[in-house]
């Protein structure tokens, strides 16, 4: 990328970042928030009062929300007030205690993960809990499963408030 587009687009990101900054703020203004910057990006920061794990947004390329180990990408191009209110029911979401970060190790490994409702991860078993992350497909279950068999691997969760937090160790 030339340097005058990647000059231009960081001017846009920024512009879109301050616009999507005033939204947060109003949205949020019950809650602790900051702004925080690194490696040259910006972030509006919602400030966990129960542990550790803040949810950070960034406008580095769309609107990007970070938790724990998810992060979740929005368009910030197009119909801005529709995707920026979609953003704002997911945080909600996380609050609310409707959706948990998941993330899969294999070895200490990071493998893979997202988010999910808590009620559809059952962790009765490693088995039990692909078929949770996998939902109904069955041919992602069958893959996730055949490339894990054997291996000593660790689930973990992780919600805005920590009573969800959870690690599981299986093997399949």
């Amino acid at each position: 990328m030339c340097a005058r587009k990647y000059f231009a687009l960081k001017v846009l990101n920024m512009d879109l970042f301050e616009k999507l900054e005033e939204r947060l703020a109003k949205e949020y203004m019950n809650y602790k928030t900051r702004i925080e910057s690194e490696n040259g990006n910006k972030y509006f920061v919602i400030v966990n009062p129960f542990w550790e794990e803040n949810i950070r947004i960034s406008a580095e390329d769309g609107i990007v929300f970070y938790f724990s180990y998810q992060h979740a990408h929005f368009d910030f191009y197009n119909e801005f007030e529709n995707n920026v209110r979609y953003l704002i029911d997911y945080i909600n979401w996380f609050f609310i205690g409707e959706k948990v970060a998941i993330e899969f190790f294999c070895e200490d490994e990071s493998l893979f993960g997202g988010d999910r409702s808590p009620e559809d991860i059952d962790m009765s078993s490693g088995e039990a809990l692909l078929k949770g992350y996998a939902g109904d497909n069955d041919s992602l279950y069958e893959s996730l499963y055949e490339h894990l068999k054997g291996f000593r691997c660790r689930c973990s969760i992780r919600g805005w408030n920590c009573a969800l937090n959870k690690d599981i160790d299986f093997v399949l």
